[in-house]
């Protein structure tokens, strides 16, 4: 009887053997529950990362550009524009952190830029006002070439006298020849001691005569004759002239030429008479 009692006092001084058993059971379950539930999670996130890699194009990687940049023919005011929105554009931009050097540059560029329109642009006004000065002296100098001509003209309208100077003359119209020689000169002795007289041809286009004359040595071998003696502008009305002051009775040699607006003639021959 002692040693049930014994037996029995053990038993109930035991712990309890079910009890703690199945308590370790009970959590595993839920961790076998929890491990499965996230790997059908994991698994469904992967095929779904799976399915939108390969058939979604929200998840294809982002599309890769090129600049389209045609600078050949681009004006002064479009680049500036393009440098100032460029610049706008990187300032500060999230894609591009690190190029703040090309930020700067442009920065410099588009105040270079803006300094030399400024410059261009005071000298177009200075420009203009050249222009107008310009514009200004043409038409006095042109005044001042048509009170020439008009002198000219005023004075000797003749083809020879306009064309010497440098006029051209209107279409139509003909420049006239040079004047000629005068024709038919003859040198003959007066009843006047020393003095010869010459007459010749009028020419019609003649303004006035010079005549040479000069008396002609005791020798022919003493040389060719040396012209010093000489009478200018004889009207073209005359056509005659008496030369004196000769050594009477001495062989006096004339010649005589025209003079028209167009500058002399040519010397006639000489023709020779006693004084």
């Amino acid at each position: 009887m002692k040693t049930k009692n014994n037996k029995n006092s053990a038993a109930a001084a035991a712990p309890p053997l079910t009890a703690p058993a199945r308590a370790p059971r009970r959590a595993a379950a839920t961790v076998t529950r929890q491990s499965k539930a996230l790997r059908s999670a994991s698994g469904i996130a992967g095929r779904k990362a799976v399915s939108t890699k390969a058939g979604s194009p929200a998840a294809a990687a982002p599309a890769q550009g090129t600049i389209r940049l045609d600078l050949s023919s681009i004006t002064v005011n479009a680049l500036l524009g393009l440098v100032h929105r460029i610049r706008d554009g990187l300032n500060g931009n999230i894609y591009y952190p690190d190029l703040t050097g090309e930020v700067t540059a442009l920065t410099a560029a588009e105040n270079g830029l803006l300094a030399l329109l400024d410059t261009v642009a005071s000298l177009d006004q200075q420009l203009k006002t050249i222009r107008a000065a310009l514009d200004t002296e043409v038409l006095n100098v042109k005044d001042i070439v048509r009170a020439v001509a008009i002198s000219c003209e005023n004075e000797d309208r003749s083809d020879e006298a306009l064309v010497s100077v440098g006029w051209e003359l209107r279409k139509g119209r003909t420049p006239s020849k040079p004047v000629a020689s005068p024709t038919r000169l003859t040198v003959s002795s007066t009843a006047f001691a020393g003095t010869v007289v010459a007459r010749w041809r009028r020419v019609p286009t003649a303004k006035f005569y010079e005549v040479q004359s000069q008396a002609l040595p005791a020798s022919r071998a003493a040389g060719p004759i040396t012209w010093e003696e000489s009478v200018t502008n004889i009207p073209s009305t005359r056509v005659t002239q008496d030369l004196s002051g000769f050594e009477p009775g001495s062989l006096v040699s004339v010649r005589i030429r025209a003079v028209g607006s167009k500058g002399p003639s040519p010397w006639c021959d000489a023709l020779t008479a006693r004084a």
